[in-house]
């Protein structure tokens, strides 16, 4: 199913409730919601005008263990195309693409529509609530970029060392570590991740093998 079906599929107290309840989002947010929603029903006209892309990039919609607090559960909305293991953050994309994208059924299966449709649209609305303001937050990552490649080749970029950049953003080195406190996280870190690597597998299981037909 492509996101704009979905979109004109579930009604938009559905994902409302969702939204409210499972992604933070206040009560005075309702306006900025109905916006959004109104605004990407009306790109339906815009459907076939997304940007070519040589892989069709699928939607997924996961609840993951959380690495920073191993046993706790959160969602996460990515990209991922057949024949790449990797998962993409969709974040910057253009609206005019996301509605192009498919769902994964699994995704929908196991979670239901309106919530799946509450949390991509929590992550379309991370940089802005209009695609006006996400394509201007994604020419500005583009500049940057661009602006840093062209230090380096010129020879004009710098290191900075990590105990600076930590100092700036209000962390200080906390001398007195213990070692085997950080270790076990580690160890639950580790094991998180080797647990979430097991349920993406198995999200994508039917979706792999509707790849190989």
């Amino acid at each position: 199913m492509l996101l704009i079906e979905l979109i004109k599929k579930v009604s938009f107290d559905e994902v409302w409730e969702i939204l409210k309840g499972e992604c933070d989002v206040p009560e005075n947010g309702k306006s900025a919601y109905i916006q959004v929603f109104d605004e990407l029903r009306d790109m339906d006209l815009q459907a076939d005008s997304g940007a070519e892309k040589e892989e069709v990039t699928t939607i997924g919609v996961c609840e993951f263990e959380d690495l920073l607090e191993p046993g706790n559960f959160v969602y996460d909305v990515f990209g991922i195309s057949q024949g790449d293991s990797n998962r993409y953050s969709l974040s910057l994309e253009p609206w005019s693409n996301w509605i192009n994208y498919n769902v994964l059924d699994k995704s929908i299966q196991i979670y239901g529509e309106a919530t799946v449709l509450a949390h991509i649209l929590y992550e379309m609305t991370f940089y802005g609530y209009s695609s006006e303001d996400v394509e201007e937050k994604h020419l500005e990552v583009i500049n940057a970029l661009n602006d840093s490649y062209k230090m380096i080749e010129e020879g004009k970029s710098e290191f900075i060392p990590a105990e600076d950049v930590f100092s700036k953003l209000g962390f200080e080195k906390d001398e007195a570590i213990d070692l085997e406190v950080e270790s076990k996280k580690r160890e639950e870190t580790k094991a998180a991740i080797n647990r979430n690597e097991v349920i993406f597998k198995e999200l994508i299981s039917d979706w792999l093998k509707e790849g190989d037909q």
